[in-house]
């Protein structure tokens, strides 16, 4: 009776305190401040993806109408979301965007925004 016990409480105390471990992205170092870098949080949202990766290198759907899917704005990536499009066509099969690859780190944060749930 006392193993499950003793089992269950290291779980749980680990649990709580992964909750505040974070990796400071500018050292790659682990910081117990929860805290990342000089952005203070480690949670992208759909401004940062715009910025970062829509607007560097999916200019198709963000600034013109050439791009059957849109990326202007949230709503909008969440319909490419739902129907997959975007996981599949940037992180699987590589094929958008058609003119240039996205860098290590353009896939490492999209990756990252996906995984998250896409937060607005």
């Amino acid at each position: 009776m006392k193993l499950p016990l003793l089992a269950l409480t290291l779980g749980a105390v680990f649990s709580l305190a992964a909750c505040n471990f974070k990796e400071d992205k500018t050292s790659g170092t682990p910081d117990q401040t929860g805290s990342t870098g000089s952005t203070g949080t480690t949670t992208l949202h759909f401004a940062d993806i715009k910025g970062q990766v829509f607007d560097k290198s999916c200019s198709c759907h963000v600034s013109s109408s050439l791009g059957a899917v849109s990326l202007k704005t949230f709503v909008a990536t969440q319909n490419a979301i739902s129907s997959r499009n975007l996981r599949q066509a940037t992180l699987v099969d590589k094929s958008m965007p058609p003119a240039e690859s996205l860098t290590d780190s353009q896939i490492a944060a999209l990756q990252e925004w996906l995984d998250a749930g896409a937060p607005e």
